[in-house]
């Protein structure tokens, strides 16, 4: 079942995940994870929201993994970042998790690793902030941070389409600036 058609088993774990667990739930979530890894082919959709899903898991270990694995699907060229980053924001927008969460992991774990990894990092990002509406998450200025240093450093621009919230969020006192410098870039 699970090689040929882990859509199904995946499922599993993420209505599990949504109806929260009573124990600690760490050793389940990373087994999972590492199944991801080793099947060594793209993740299917169900794979990339299992993914996003573990990114905001309370368990400390869980997102380092995740990190972890995601970059080594990104390096293999297994992984989709728009599909990771549209789970992500997705769940984001409808709180199943802190955008803390993935913030700090983007900044302790995965910013600056490699050229590789920074411009998918980029569309992970543009991908997850294009699913956010007009009211900002705490944290978003954390994450509009990342986005702009690696625009920067991947001389890229943003994709200001991708991103329709940008004007909204421009109007933000507290992001009129750095948005400002994301749009230019």
């Amino acid at each position: 079942m699970f090689p040929n058609n882990p859509e199904v088993l995946l499922a599993r774990f993420i209505c599990e995940y949504g109806q929260g667990f009573e124990d600690d739930y760490d050793s389940t979530l990373i087994t999972v994870i590492e199944l991801l890894e080793e099947l060594k082919r793209p993740l299917v959709p169900m794979g990339s929201l299992y993914l996003a899903l573990c990114r905001l898991y309370e368990g400390r270990t869980t997102r380092s993994y995740a990190a972890e694995v995601w970059a080594a699907l990104t390096a293999s060229g297994h992984a989709d970042q728009k599909e990771i980053g549209r789970s992500l924001g997705r769940l984001l927008q409808n709180g199943h998790g802190p955008l803390k969460r993935f913030t700090d992991n983007v900044f302790e774990v995965l910013l600056n690793r490699s050229a590789q990894h920074n411009r998918a990092l980029e569309q992970l990002i543009a991908a997850c902030l294009g699913q956010l509406d007009e009211n900002p998450l705490p944290f978003l200025k954390k994450l509009l941070e990342a986005s702009k240093e690696l625009l920067s450093q991947n001389g890229t621009h943003a994709d200001v389409e991708g991103i329709p919230m940008l004007d909204a969020w421009g109007k933000q006192n507290n992001l009129k600036k750095l948005v400002k410098e994301i749009m230019e870039k």
